[in-house]
């Protein structure tokens, strides 16, 4: 067993059998305490059916036609094929990649928009303006009481493109399942070939085009530098398996801004880890060109 380093808190192990490679995931039973069992089990159904329809994730050991298992401490841990790849840093993919990046999530959206799903309610539910500002102004006054400059910064950011935003507009995204965590750590790459789409914890009844924003963003932003080249690549690529329209990239990010800024531009940001020290990255970037990005992105 080789230990692997990857991920927040779940423990991951290389195992090389007679029968070839595999990864076997332990569940860290503080961090289980954030989902439904019930939930991620029928994430990793759903993740075994998208593997047996061709799209490249990895294929789940079931034992008594069950996918996760339980070992006699009662710890959680699923067994699946190891996938070889790299992961590539946030902001320095390729259009190559981001090419293929967007065959598979438009092929993983399609192949989920078969899944029938009944009464059901997407996670994010836009709060209105009001509510948001009265949550921005409030951190702001305690930032200020605080004397975090560099925060008091962010915060007048959010606030300044809260105003401007058409809170409406973000009510018209279409809804369906989504893998809702389609970022750099949790895709393999071999050279330009993307090997595999990890990590369908999450994978929930959502907004799918916040599984386009993610990527988008997460590939192909750099420091404060935007590569519109690589948007469009994967975009070419999520259109070859799945429509989607012109223009709908910018509600998308928006969106994903509207949802995520609350969750990484807080008090103590300034002790956020690697992953979400990008996430506020990403946040504040999309702030600061909350009116630039019809124009940056509005055409795609």
């Amino acid at each position: 067993m080789t230990p692997i380093n990857r991920g927040w808190l779940n423990l991951k192990w290389k195992l090389n059998t007679t029968q070839g490679a595999f990864l076997l995931k332990e569940y860290n039973q503080e961090r289980l305490k954030l989902y439904d069992v019930a939930d991620l089990q029928r994430a990793l159904q759903l993740q075994q059916t998208l593997h047996s329809e061709g799209l490249l994730c990895p294929k789940l050991l079931a034992h008594d036609g069950q996918l996760m298992h339980v070992t006699n401490q009662n710890r959680r841990f699923v067994v699946m094929a190891f996938h070889e790849g790299t992961m590539i840093t946030a902001g320095k993919m390729n259009e190559a990649q981001m090419y293929e990046l967007g065959c598979q999530t438009g092929k993983m959206h399609r192949l989920l928009q078969r899944q029938s799903i009944r009464n059901a309610k997407p996670q994010f539910l836009p709060p209105s303006k009001e509510e948001r500002l009265q949550h921005w102004t409030a951190l702001y006054q305690e930032a200020q009481m605080a004397e975090q400059c560099r925060l008091v910064f962010f915060i007048e950011l959010q606030l300044k493109a809260t105003e401007a935003l058409d809170v409406s507009s973000l009510l018209t995204c279409e809804k369906g399942l989504a893998h809702r965590d389609l970022w750099v750590d949790n895709m393999l790459f071999y050279e330009n070939r993307l090997t595999a789409i990890l990590d369908f914890d999450r994978l929930k009844y959502d907004y799918p085009e916040l599984d386009l924003a993610r990527a988008i963003l997460s590939g192909s932003l750099l420091d404060e530098a935007f590569s519109v080249e690589n948007a469009v690549a994967f975009l070419n690529g999520y259109r070859t398996e799945h429509p989607f329209p012109v223009g709908h990239l910018e509600r998308a990010m928006r969106m994903l801004w509207y949802m995520e800024s609350t969750w990484w531009i807080t008090g103590g940001m300034d002790q956020h880890s690697v992953s979400p020290a990008r996430f506020a990255h990403e946040m504040v970037w999309l702030s600061k060109v909350h009116s630039e990005l019809e124009e940056m992105v509005g055409g795609l």
